[in-house]
């Protein structure tokens, strides 16, 4: 599965040439006060050259929005 005009393979050679890889985290934690209420948090994570900030910021956008 790619994103945006791009398959699968060659998303994959775009976030190693631009990028130390894209990654997301998904998070669940519950209220100390009421184990019935909780909460849901995804943390985005990537690194890469100051050069590469466009390219990475358009393979995130690419991934969201297409």
């Amino acid at each position: 599965m790619g994103a945006g005009d791009l398959d699968y393979k060659q998303q994959s050679q775009q976030i190693e040439h631009y990028t130390g890889g894209l990654s997301t985290t998904l998070n669940l934690s519950t209220s100390p006060h009421d184990l019935n209420q909780g909460k849901q948090q995804i943390k985005l994570s990537s690194f890469c050259l100051k050069d590469n900030m466009q390219p990475m910021f358009k393979l995130w956008s690419d991934i969201f929005n297409r």
